[in-house]
């Protein structure tokens, strides 16, 4: 073997020892600062009644397909939304990957969920699957966007009637 291909040879192991190295050092890390507020926001709204108007932009998006369209809290939407009477309603969200941007202002969350209530049609139980965009404002994680959509087959609120 040529000098120059020893030095390449070395050169290439170093890099994916270096590589390694890094990727290890970043996963012994954990989750970043961002990251382990975004999952406290979470942990919260399972927990709040009130998490539209503290957690979500008055402009987010938000479609959960129980009505046929998308809305924002800034809107008017249907008084069927959520379905009427509902009560006893309990959330759990298990988020399976958050992914912070590099500038550390926006960030997507990828969960699953588990939604049960009582409501004038009788008990639900819901289990699904959401995305939502969040982005940092005034130092608070706040929600801009949020799709959810149960498992199976999605019929509608109004259609329900």
């Amino acid at each position: 073997m040529s000098k120059r291909e020893v030095f390449a040879v070395s050169a290439g192991v170093m890099g994916v020892c270096g590589l390694t190295l890094f990727v290890t050092v970043q996963a012994q890390r954990g989750p970043s600062q961002a990251e382990r507020q975004i999952r406290s926001q979470i942990e919260a709204f399972d927990t709040r009644s009130n998490v539209a108007e503290e957690g979500y932009t008055s402009n987010a998006v938000i479609w959960t397909g129980a009505y046929s369209k998308p809305m924002t809290l800034d809107a008017p939407h249907p008084a069927d939304i959520p379905a009427p009477g509902r009560r006893n309603s309990v959330q759990k969200v298990n988020p399976t990957r958050i992914v912070v941007a590099p500038a550390g202002d926006m960030a997507y969350e990828y969960s699953s969920f588990h939604l049960s209530y009582d409501d004038d049609r009788g008990h639900s139980n819901i289990d699904g699957a959401l995305l939502r965009v969040w982005q940092l404002q005034n130092n608070k994680w706040m929600v801009v966007a949020h799709f959810q959509r149960p498992y199976g087959r999605v019929v509608p609120v109004e259609a329900q009637k």
